[in-house]
């Protein structure tokens, strides 16, 4: 059942046979999503979670979970903006987003075929990767700077004022 809670025979591991229940397992909530996470960031009173089929969802105290179907293919990368309250994301359909805790999508920009590896975001600054480029607009842009490396990018960061971009390749 995709998205929903995972029934008691679906939580037993064979591996854990003999062992009891642990205290977070007791307390924790177990879905059966149907496909593998692939990140979780905190933002504000929410945790987010990128999924391998594209989905984002939202996990919030008392409240069902925010389903938000965002990528056409695994998302590959998140970030918390915290001037918005929303998570910036990539995905291997090529697109950069902003996600808001309601579900509101906006997409920042769409590479094509292109992976989106990493996204960063400072001081009202963000960054995306896309191959050997990274792309950066600072608040108020509308297009964004490039910045070419030797060799695909495998990290990105801000530093916290948003004045130097750390890149990995």
């Amino acid at each position: 059942m995709p998205g929903g809670v995972a029934t008691e025979a679906a939580r037993q591991d064979p591996r854990l046979r003999g062992f009891g229940e642990t205290q977070l397992q007791r307390q924790g909530l177990t879905l059966d999503t149907g496909a593998p996470v692939t990140g979780a960031i905190s933002t504000g009173t929410a945790v987010a979670a990128g999924f391998g089929d594209g989905v984002v969802r939202f996990f919030r105290p008392d409240k069902p979970p925010t389903i938000v179907e965002a990528h056409g293919g695994a998302v590959l990368c998140l970030a918390t903006e915290a001037a918005s309250g929303a998570v910036l994301t990539g995905g291997d359909d090529g697109r950069f987003l902003r996600i808001f805790l309601d579900g509101t999508i906006e997409e920042i920009a769409s590479f094509g075929t292109r992976w989106v590896d990493c996204v960063a975001t400072a001081s009202g600054s963000i960054a995306c990767t896309s191959g050997r480029t990274a792309y950066v607009w600072c608040a108020g842009d509308s297009t964004p700077r490039t910045f070419e490396h030797p060799c695909t990018v495998g990290g990105l960061a801000f530093d916290a004022k948003a004045r130097r971009l750390a890149v990995a390749h």
